[in-house]
């Protein structure tokens, strides 16, 4: 079983503003995020909220959020449960992923030379988003903002 949270304390997590965060879905510019209808609170799944951190340590770098969103999503669809680490990696604008170690000798993608790695720790991450939980779970906030086990 698995926890979903809803959007303030997915946001709260990642520390993003969550009005800011529902603009950036609506906008399209993350669009691996669950989707909602009115009345019906989104539910975060635990990709979901490393994803968002993710999102908004590229924002905190000055990306700008059409350009962070995706690269945000790439990174979700290559956590799986035993990412520790996550390298993304930048060459002339081309970008890719690798989880552990960048294949040996690696020094470019594609015709361009790499510029630059950001390492998101991927482990820590999710001890952060385990202890947020389980602190909201002890403090009764869950009917603020639910807190729902469910089959993945």
């Amino acid at each position: 079983m698995a926890r979903r949270i809803g959007t303030a304390l997915a946001a709260q997590i990642a520390r993003l503003d969550r009005q800011r965060l529902n603009e950036a879905i609506a906008a399209g510019f993350l669009p691996c995020f669950p989707e909602t209808r009115p009345g019906v609170t989104r539910a975060f799944g635990e990709k979901d909220v490393m994803a968002l951190i993710i999102y908004a340590r590229l924002l905190g770098l000055g990306v700008p959020p059409s350009k962070a969103g995706p690269f945000a999503c790439q990174a979700r669809d290559h956590i799986d449960d035993n990412t520790e680490e996550l390298r993304f990696t930048v060459a002339r604008g081309e970008a890719d992923f690798f989880t552990g170690e960048r294949p040996a000798g690696a020094k470019f993608i594609g015709p361009y030379p790499i510029e630059m790695t950001i390492t998101f720790d991927v482990g820590n991450y999710r001890t952060i988003i385990t202890k947020h939980v389980d602190e909201a779970e002890a403090s009764r906030i869950v009917d603020i903002d639910p807190i729902v086990d469910v089959d993945e």
